[in-house]
């Protein structure tokens, strides 16, 4: 398994710290790191997924800045070391806002003008694809890991009205825990940093929840990706997000050029897999083909 997953508090790349100048997020600020390749062909921006932050995908980053792919990661708001109160996202143009300051202050100013690209992994996707708007025109290609379309059936169905009644009187209370370790990867050695993680969140608020409802209504209605290039990459054993719904949403994309890899026998995390160099070597072979001075 990645080295980076056995120091999640040492940082192999200095933090730098962003900060919207407008919008939702206006006046919070935004843990940042960049790898930086020396002769970079292209740019990844990696939007992290629920609960997680940058320290859990420091192994991708260095895997792409070997490449000579300069790699971007951050931490979105309400989570990991960014501003916000943890686990408690009021709406999703937070999350939206986030992804659009990465990558025009962070990694616009920095990628030498190479072809970018964002890679969502699943909480970090919906996030991404609600901001496409306003980051598309910026962009070579979207890969989106195990993306939240829409909550397992339990969730989506059956805590809304419950949760409206709390957001009533308590909406920032916290009610809802992450998906068990043994859900996310078979990798059992990572299975303890979960829980020991400082920085992983470990419950969220009532309006988080209902936020995630309301941006996965959005997205799952999404028929295109603003004629941006979609490699979509799903586990065939999937239990944290609705796959049978992720699967109706890339059909009916009317995007033309759109790849689905699924991976059987892997769990949600496809990047804290055990074979996870493979499937990032998928990726790096798919945006060669999307970058001509490149190749495939």
């Amino acid at each position: 398994m990645p080295d980076a997953k056995a120091g999640l508090a040492r940082e192999l790349a200095p933090v730098e710290w962003l900060q919207p100048r407008g919008g939702p997020a206006a006046g919070m600020r935004m843990a940042f790191r960049a790898y930086p390749a020396k002769q970079p062909w292209a740019n990844l921006l990696v939007s992290h997924g629920h609960g997680e932050h940058s320290g859990w995908w420091q192994h991708v980053a260095l895997f792409f800045q070997a490449r000579d792919v300069s790699a971007f990661l951050f931490d979105h708001f309400h989570h990991g070391a960014s501003e916000g109160r943890p686990g408690d996202v009021p709406h999703y143009d937070i999350l939206a806002a986030g992804v659009s300051c990465a990558l025009e202050q962070g990694v616009l100013p920095r990628g030498h003008g190479a072809p970018t690209f964002v890679l969502g992994h699943s909480n970090g996707a919906c996030a991404t694809l609600l901001a496409l708007p306003r980051i598309a025109p910026s962009l070579k290609g979207l890969v989106f890991s195990s993306p939240l379309i829409r909550l397992p059936w339990a969730l989506h169905w059956l805590p809304p009205i419950p949760a409206w009644i709390a957001a009533q009187f308590a909406p920032a209370a916290y009610w809802h825990s992450p998906p068990r370790p043994d859900t996310l990867t078979t990798a059992k050695e990572l299975w303890p940093l979960y829980s020991s993680d400082p920085l992983r969140l470990h419950k969220d608020s009532v309006r988080f929840y209902l936020a995630i409802r309301s941006a996965t209504k959005a997205v799952s209605a999404m028929r295109d990706t603003r004629g941006l290039p979609l490699l979509l990459l799903s586990a065939g054993d999937e239990r944290v997000v609705d796959a049978r719904a992720m699967r109706r949403w890339f059909a009916r994309l009317t995007t033309a050029d759109k790849t689905h890899l699924e991976h059987p026998g892997h769990l949600h995390e496809l990047f804290n897999a055990p074979d996870w160099a493979g499937i990032a070597g998928e990726v790096i072979s798919w945006m060669q083909a999307r970058v001509p001075s490149r190749g495939a």
